[in-house]
């Protein structure tokens, strides 16, 4: 046989080993890469891409698990628990023992300024108190209530009644913040019974859930948004954070049964800020009015508009005589900016529109058509 025909043989015999090796392998599999043989004395082996796809997932869970828990931790210093003052046991050093919660709320301001929802004090016949994670007990000075969103602001002192300064406030997202649907969200509230906090995790399943609270306003429907987890009544008032600890919102309801959801009521530190200061400077919560009716500029309208950009809102009504309708805003037109501030579809508009106090002037930037108009309105 020539030369040349041998090793054109022996080079597919060595093929065919090879060949066969390899489908052994996939196949059955070694013991030298497991150590572990099966029943019959035949290896399995254990496909690389599958353990790097399992420990690349481990990793994942683990950076969540991990994010997570400095989230709570960060967060978790500016909760407190809000009860009836009858409700408590106080132990030495004012620490308390025992109390039956009606709520939740956030530490706005170290000196003592806190946010929660207005239906865990809204008798204010009552005497209110706060209680830290810790068990340090705070007495309720002040309540101030919304006329228009489930929301109040409360002012602690110490039991002696001396000045509060040194509390941890919570961090806020600013109105420029995104909020988008499988976003991750953790819920903190009250156990109802003890200090202890506990946590509901979730992802925002909806966002611009309408309710119309002002009557004869058209403006004011306010885009809650929900997390797909069940909360109970001691997490109203209390925060719903993102994965670094800022809060994005407030816990205010909660569905169950057919739906699992809870109804987180959008606040940043824009509209905290300002809500604030009118309490300084006011001694009352006010809301003014708008005078038009606005919807997410979703990307359905805004293809059959013509539209390349879809962020904004969309003026889908104007209520005559209003200081909208004196500003010369129009049904279909869009609003791109307040005070040059751009207003993404996926950021609720609540904060921008009650972020403003009555006879405060907004600049707005609205989309008409095919031309960019600068409207002042004055708000109610």
């Amino acid at each position: 046989m020539k030369t040349s025909h041998i090793i054109t043989l022996n080079i597919f015999i060595t093929l065919l080993l090879l060949g066969g090796f390899y489908y052994a392998i996939n196949t059955y599999g070694t013991q030298f890469l497991t150590g572990a043989w099966d029943k019959n004395g035949v290896t399995k082996v254990i496909n690389q891409k599958v353990i790097q796809e399992n420990v690349n997932e481990y990793r994942r869970l683990s950076d969540l698990e991990s994010d997570l828990t400095k989230a709570i931790e960060t967060a978790s210093s500016s909760v407190m628990h809000i009860a009836k003052s009858d409700n408590l046991t106080l132990g030495s050093g004012g620490y308390v023992t025992r109390m039956q919660a009606d709520g939740t709320a956030v530490v706005a301001t170290s000196d003592g300024y806190l946010i929660t929802n207005k239906h865990v004090v809204s008798d204010l016949k009552e005497t209110y108190s706060a209680v830290s994670t810790e068990g340090k007990h705070f007495a309720v000075d002040k309540i101030w209530l919304d006329p228009v969103l489930d929301f109040a602001v409360i002012k602690l002192v110490h039991d002696t009644g001396s000045a509060v300064n040194d509390l941890s406030a919570a961090a806020f997202v600013s109105t420029e913040s995104k909020l988008s649907l499988g976003q991750f969200a953790t819920a903190l509230g009250s156990s109802q019974t003890s200090p202890e906090l506990i946590q509901k995790n979730g992802t925002i399943s909806q966002k611009n859930i309408a309710f119309t609270v002002l009557t004869g306003d058209s403006s004011i429907n306010l885009p809650y948004f929900s997390i797909d987890t069940t909360v109970h009544a001691g997490f109203s008032g209390g925060p719903t954070i993102d994965l670094v600890g800022n809060v994005i919102g407030i816990t205010t309801a909660s569905q169950q049964g057919g739906q699992q959801w809870a109804l987180i009521l959008p606040v940043t530190k824009e509209f905290i800020q300002e809500t604030l200061s009118n309490i300084v400077q006011y001694g009352k919560i006010s809301r003014p009015t708008f005078g038009a009716t606005l919807t997410p500029l979703n990307t359905y309208r805004a293809e059959t508009m013509g539209l390349k950009k879809f962020n904004g809102r969309y003026v889908q009504k104007v209520a005559s005589g209003s200081n909208a309708w004196r500003a010369w805003l129009l049904t279909q037109d869009i609003i791109t900016q307040v005070n040059g501030k751009e207003i993404p579809s996926a950021a609720p508009f609540a904060p921008y529109r009650l972020s403003y106090w009555s006879g405060d002037t907004i600049e707005i930037t609205v989309q008409r058509e095919n031309n960019t108009k600068k409207l002042s309105l004055t708000v109610q």
